[in-house]
């Protein structure tokens, strides 16, 4: 996996806390903002499915879709 720098601001608190878990984990601090971010990813990812799912917008079966293109 490649990586790109970035540069952020965060509360001096979250800076704090991430400084104390990276020393004690024996981390990096950029491994566990990663770490962090993914998970939280995963939460938002299910919640937009939840929104998705409850939209109007239309939804089609497999079996639809595969008639419909002929498979």
């Amino acid at each position: 996996m490649s990586a790109k720098k970035l540069t952020i601001t965060l509360p001096s608190e979250v800076t704090n806390e991430l400084s104390l878990f990276a020393k004690e984990l024996g981390e990096k601090k950029s491994h566990i903002v990663s770490e962090a971010l993914n998970l939280y990813f995963d939460i938002k990812d299910s919640e937009l499915a939840e929104i998705r799912l409850k939209s109007k917008e239309e939804t089609y079966t497999l079996e639809e879709i595969e008639r419909e293109l002929n498979l």
